[in-house]
């Protein structure tokens, strides 16, 4: 018969080997848990960083934006990231190898490893892009970003991987805060073009009369009223982009519904392509009808440039001789007449979705409200939302909307 003190002996020897079991359990799961998240972070995030940074020297300096991939790397000299690939056919050999005064780009079965720069460098060559009549940058800019077709070109990439690196190449260049348009869009100011992708909404406006052009007397002769029809840019799966009408048309007068027949330029139904660039014109063309803007859609970067370059040699030129030559999926459409086609871009501020017109700025917003403190702003990039970390909020309110963008600030009474 075992004595009361040894059973409570034993009893305590198994209840220290169970506790101790327990907490062994207990500690497993802890570790594993947080490698999980470990895990799930690093395959979060495609590049080095999570942030933009917002860089200025002095009160005068209207700032550099930096991307999540450039902060990490913007002391070091020169600026080098990868961008992961899909259908390389690189083996980093010389063929798979391009260079020049800005840039070297290498490409692998898996990555594109790009070489900016460095950082001195580019601060001389943001402030020559200030200068609207300097063509330095946009050359040089220019010469990084046709790298990808080049590539494609020698049978390095296929088409999909080089218009991926492409776009993440101008997204990732470092840029002024005013310039978010080019980063994201290709628009530099004063060009009137730019890239549909997904956060725009093309308004178009349609001025309506009741005498044909040449028999109006005046600019309000025959006036009837507008009709507006909005479209967003949309992405399909593999990447393409489209214009999806978001609603019937709005008429103003209401008077005129049923009136007024739309024209065919406002009764969008484009098919998706990779590349759409919009390209305004405001003129008047040799046959006498004014052109305010043509939409094109190409498969290629490549074929869109041609395009460009026989319009602006031509801006009369019909759609159907602009195309002729090209592949049968070139898509081209020209607004014509008294309309004007205006593009917004779709921001959230403050928690509610909006749209804001082309070039707005952060400190446009702030003029709603009297005044406003610990103003923040969120990007995206690669898909996901990262904050713009600022060192001057003078710089911050210069920044140009782009779509997708997140502001959120404290009104102060």
């Amino acid at each position: 018969m075992v004595s009361l003190l040894r059973l409570r002996n034993i009893c305590r020897s198994r209840g220290v080997r169970i506790l101790v079991r327990i907490a062994g359990v207990l500690l497993g799961l802890v570790v594993f848990l947080n490698l999980s998240a470990c895990h799930r972070q690093r395959t979060g995030l495609r590049l080095p960083g999570s942030e933009f940074r917002l860089v200025t020297t002095s009160l005068e300096d209207p700032g550099v934006l930096l991307s999540p991939p450039v902060v990490h790397e913007y002391d070091r000299n020169p600026i080098t990231f990868a961008i992961p690939v899909r259908g390389g056919n690189g083996s980093g050999g010389p063929n798979c190898q391009l260079g020049g005064e800005m840039y070297q780009l290498r490409l692998s079965k898996t990555q594109a490893v790009l070489q900016l720069g460095s950082p001195a460098k580019w601060q001389d060559l943001l402030a020559q892009w200030d200068q609207l009549t300097n063509r330095v940058v946009e050359s040089k800019v220019n010469e990084i970003l046709s790298a990808p077709e080049l590539l494609e070109q020698r049978g390095c990439l296929d088409a999909a991987s080089a218009l991926r690196v492409r776009q993440l190449l101008r997204e990732t260049l470092p840029m002024r805060p005013q310039q978010g348009l080019f980063a994201v869009y290709g628009h530099r100011l004063g060009s009137g073009a730019f890239d549909l992708r997904p956060g725009l909404r093309m308004k178009v406006v349609r001025a309506h009369f009741s005498k044909p052009p040449g028999e109006r007397k005046s600019t309000v002769d025959g006036y009837l009223g507008l009709t507006t029809v909005s479209y967003d840019c949309v992405e399909d799966e593999a990447g393409w982009v489209t214009l999806q009408r978001r609603a019937e048309t709005a008429f103003e007068p209401e008077s005129m519904r049923g009136n007024v027949r739309e024209a065919p330029q406002d009764l969008l139904r484009l098919p998706p392509r990779p590349v759409y660039r919009f390209l305004m014109h405001t003129s008047f063309l040799r046959t006498g009808i004014k052109r305010f803007a043509i939409l094109l859609g190409t498969e290629r970067v490549a074929e869109m440039r041609g395009l460009e370059e026989k319009l602006a040699a031509d801006p009369a030129m019909p759609c159907a001789t602009l195309t002729a030559g090209t592949s049968k999926k070139a898509v081209c459409v020209s607004f014509e007449g008294d309309v004007t086609v205006s593009p917004e871009v779709q921001v959230t501020v403050n928690g509610t979705s909006r749209y804001v017109p082309w070039g707005a700025t952060v400190k446009d917003l702030l003029r709603e409200v009297k005044q406003a403190s610990h103003v923040r702003l969120r990007r995206v990039w690669e898909g996901q939302l990262r904050r713009v970390d600022a060192e001057d909020q003078a710089a911050l309110s210069r920044t140009v909307l782009t779509g997708g963008d997140e502001i959120v600030w404290n009104a102060v009474p």
